[in-house]
């Protein structure tokens, strides 16, 4: 792992007792780093205001925005006639169905 930290078996305990097995856990190592989550804080402004520039300025996901949103939108529209027509044919079932159960009661 990128800052020393190591995989170690460690005992599981159930009801404050020790069993005899094991789980992987992570052993931190001491180091000076930290990682502070800006967007989690309400006052995360103050924090940008303090730390330089270069530490909180956004990272874009991708560099063409639009072709991301026209490439989404495509999958979109492939998917939404297949899954309307699923619904309908369930749709259809149902609708068959109760009404020949309708049709048994009377």
């Amino acid at each position: 792992m990128e800052g020393g930290c190591q995989l170690v078996e460690t005992s599981t305990f159930q009801d404050r007792e020790e069993t005899s097995k094991t789980e992987l856990a992570v052993k931190h190592s001491n180091i000076d780093r930290y990682i502070i989550n800006l967007h989690a804080h309400h006052n995360a402004w103050r924090l940008r205001k303090v730390l330089p520039r270069d530490i909180t300025a956004p990272v874009p996901y991708t560099s063409d925005r639009l072709k991301l949103h026209i490439e989404a939108a495509r999958q979109l529209q492939k998917k939404n006639p297949a899954k309307r027509a699923e619904a309908a044919a369930r749709a259809k079932t149902t609708r068959e169905r109760k009404k020949k159960e309708s049709q048994v009661e009377e």
